[in-house]
């Protein structure tokens, strides 16, 4: 059967791509070596994009614009929503339900935030109350927030636990340890590692499919 999955120009190929592909000694070493191949454009979507964009399209013409990032989460089409903060000029002819469009009005928020509260509050609780768009911008453009005094205190394991259990909850079961540590929330992940027994019956991605901790 012929293999029908396009590959993005100038990306490195899905994991799900290669195997199709029968590289699967590579996507191996790549699981395991991630830093080795931290400096290649990855395509880390399980569609292509060209698919995300008919998804989102789909979605448009069924609700009459692509619905906010929290819906979409809550939807589990967490994919979708890092496809579209990731790629946003292949999504900018779709009518999108969100509170603002750019980073600029992120970077607005976050000011509005700081004024509020004395500094912009911790993702933890950027999480509890919705600011997912905020947490985007966030982790992909930590710069631009430079100026923002910022909680970034660390989280005890039982505050990494209900953090994981929100995100679980967010995306429909907890992303994989490489995310974690690309979007700041390395707690989670390290306290994934040393003590998985109080993570024990989540759901994590891992690879291509994904697991149960502890069994």
């Amino acid at each position: 059967m012929a293999n029908k999955k396009k590959k993005i120009k100038g990306m490195l190929p899905s994991y799900r791509w290669l195997m199709r592909d029968g590289k699967s000694e590579l996507v191996s070493f790549m699981r395991y070596n991630p830093e080795m191949f931290s400096h290649i454009p990855q395509n880390k979507f399980r569609k292509t994009l060209e698919e995300w964009v008919i998804c989102a399209e789909k979605l448009a013409k069924k609700y009459g614009k692509i619905p906010s990032p929290s819906w979409l989460l809550k939807n589990k089409c967490g994919a979708l929503v890092r496809c579209m903060y990731t790629y946003p000029e292949s999504f900018s002819h779709i009518e999108q339900d969100k509170k603002y469009k750019n980073i600029e009005e992120g970077i607005k928020l976050a000011e509005e935030l700081e004024k509020e509260y004395g500094t912009l509050p911790h993702k933890k609780w950027l999480l509890k109350n919705k600011k997912i768009s905020l947490l985007g911008y966030l982790s992909k453009y930590p710069e631009r927030f430079s100026h923002i005094k910022q909680d970034k205190k660390r989280n005890s394991v039982e505050e990494n636990v209900k953090l994981a259990e929100k995100l679980e909850k967010e995306y429909g079961e907890l992303p994989n340890q490489l995310w974690l540590r690309k979007n700041r929330f390395s707690g989670v992940a390290q306290s994934i590692k040393k003590s998985p027994e109080l993570f024990k019956g989540m759901k994590q991605k891992f690879g291509n499919g994904v697991r149960t901790i502890g069994e």
